[in-house]
């Protein structure tokens, strides 16, 4: 199996999206994760040991507390480019794994928009069927989307917000 496609298998699972999600957003510890998330400490644990693996977060620190040590975990740089290793032959097995983590991603993101009164947010889910010429279009036009959003990073003064896009955009033969 080709190995970026091994990696997404990993980290298309629910769990991993959410706490991928999380540490997105900032270093969490084990604790702050299992609370946020509502999962065991222990679930936590399994997860951020298989995600720590693969390389898509680190320890950012630890904190002695008591006779306990404290590690914070954030997210690694190689999570920002995740996305461009998908080779085109693997998208049909992949997509198996992809809706349930992107419909949980959603829901969560939608419980964290809908909580903060100062929360910006916006959710569109389209499907829709265009010829091929369309679609390469409408995909290319997303990417640049993408590059302007984050060029809007470097330009910003106060970066009082986090905005999380979640963009699945996947174009196939239809009969």
């Amino acid at each position: 199996m080709d190995d970026a496609l091994r990696v997404l298998r990993e980290v298309f699972s629910p769990t991993r999206m959410l706490i991928l999600f999380e540490l997105a957003m900032g270093e969490r510890s084990l604790t702050e994760l299992s609370k946020r998330l509502g999962l065991a400490p222990s679930t936590i644990h399994y997860h951020l040991k298989r995600l720590e693996k693969l390389g898509l977060i680190e320890v950012s620190r630890v904190e002695q507390r008591g006779n306990v040590l404290v590690k914070y975990y954030r997210a690694s740089e190689d999570i920002l480019v995740l996305g461009r290793s998908i080779p085109r032959k693997s998208m049909s097995e992949l997509s198996r794994y992809i809706a349930p983590c992107i419909a949980m991603m959603m829901l969560k993101i939608i419980e964290k928009v809908a909580s903060r009164r100062r929360g910006i947010g916006a959710l569109d889910v389209v499907i829709v069927r265009l010829d091929s010429e369309q679609a390469k279009k409408v995909i290319h036009e997303l990417q640049g989307m993408i590059s302007r959003v984050k060029e809007l990073e470097k330009e910003s003064q106060r970066r009082d917000y986090l905005l999380a896009i979640a963009l699945t955009a996947v174009a196939q033969h239809v009969a």
